[in-house]
């Protein structure tokens, strides 16, 4: 398992909460997703085999712009 950090600023209300969470936990091996609207950071566990890439072109196709804070 691995931990991602992303940082989501663009990050308002809850349904934007929402619909990055599922965005995200749609991902073939993402295991969890915990996404912070205060801090506007999200913390994903998943599977080794999860490219962060993958992880930050579904909150680009959601339409938010994420930065990867660490790996």
């Amino acid at each position: 398992m691995k931990k991602t950090v992303i940082k989501v600023s663009d990050l308002h209300c809850q349904n934007c909460v929402k619909h990055v969470y599922n965005a995200l936990i749609a991902i073939s091996g993402v295991k969890q997703v915990e996404v912070d609207l205060v801090s506007k950071y999200i913390n994903v566990i998943s599977d080794e085999n999860v490219a962060i890439a993958n992880l930050l072109l579904e909150i680009k196709v959601a339409g938010y712009t994420p930065e990867l804070i660490k790996e």
